[in-house]
């Protein structure tokens, strides 16, 4: 899959190389953040020691920074973004209609941590899914709760 990326999101890579020393597969800037995607074996080089290149990307952008880590595997890659959360389950759903679903079961405590304020950790999560692989929508699940996201 191909990313347009903006002309803001473009700087930001070029920055978080320069400090990193790290190609960027992605980069995504949204709610006052900005998430970067890299291959896995270059994760630990793109945090640095001690966090020190993600501190230094916060202070140059003035914005909180993420990094995580690119999966060839749809369910692998939405694991991997999910901060923190151990899912109990992931599957990818296809409809009729050729439409990709991530289904995510969690437990009912870490709905609010997956979904963020004002839904901006979905809404990333979304888009990173809809530029690498496609997905249409994530729908969440836990316990006998479930929410649809598009």
């Amino acid at each position: 899959m191909s990313v347009t990326l903006s002309k803001e999101s473009f700087e930001c890579m070029g920055l978080f190389q320069a400090v990193t020393s790290v190609t960027a597969k992605d980069c995504v800037i949204e709610d006052g953040r900005v998430v970067f995607i890299v291959e896995t074996a270059n994760m630990g080089t793109a945090i640095g020691a001690g966090g020190k290149n993600i501190y230094t990307l916060q202070k140059r952008l003035s914005r909180r920074v993420k990094v995580f880590e690119f999966d060839q595997e749809p369910e692998k890659f939405l694991a991997n973004l999910l901060d923190g959360i151990k899912p109990q389950k992931i599957k990818i759903l296809t409809d009729k209609e050729q439409q990709k679903t991530a289904v995510v079961q969690i437990s009912p405590e870490d709905k609010g941590k997956l979904i963020g304020a004002e839904g901006k950790n979905i809404k990333t999560l979304t888009t990173l899914l809809q530029r690498h692989h496609g997905l249409n929508s994530i729908k969440i699940k836990t316990g006998s709760v479930s929410i649809t996201t598009k």
